[in-house]
């Protein structure tokens, strides 16, 4: 990680052999979900940087502009502590990939819900609650609607 870049490797398997043109070349990652994952939270990142918002640490009340539709309606559904399949439930989803996708993995990313078992992301029981910070952007969007 550097102040101006974030840069990351992700080692893969050989698809082919000889000289490699850069110019037309396709890499296929080893893991496609980290990989996935590293390129969502370095787009994310890099529009903080681009609008000119500082990056921190710190729980801040303010929303960010990627806090999704999407997002927002699972952070307004979570009661407690949920499961992935109860969340998924009261959204009436049933593509388990694009909830993961588009709702679960972008809201931790973004520091909004937390795992109830960060140490084991697949344990069966894992459950998901909000954070400070996801807690200040609800309250936040219904200010925002209220007004």
């Amino acid at each position: 990680i550097y102040t101006d870049r974030v840069e990351f490797k992700n080692p893969n398997v050989p698809h082919y052999h000889g000289r490699i043109d850069p110019g037309n070349f396709t890499p296929f990652p080893k893991n496609p979900t980290i990989c996935k994952f590293m390129i969502q939270l370095v787009a994310a990142a890099t529009t903080n940087i681009e609008a000119g918002e500082q990056v921190t640490p710190e729980v801040t009340p303010e929303v960010t502009p990627e806090v999704t539709p999407e997002v927002m309606s699972m952070l307004a559904v979570l009661d407690g502590e949920m499961s992935r399949i109860a969340i998924q439930r009261r959204l009436e989803l049933r593509d388990e990939k694009h909830f993961r996708e588009n709702y679960q993995q972008v809201a931790v990313a973004l520091g909004l819900i937390e795992m109830t078992v960060p140490d084991k992301p697949t344990s069966r029981l894992q459950k998901y609650r909000l954070t400070d910070k996801g807690r200040a952007a609800l309250q936040q969007a219904k200010m925002e609607v209220g007004q």
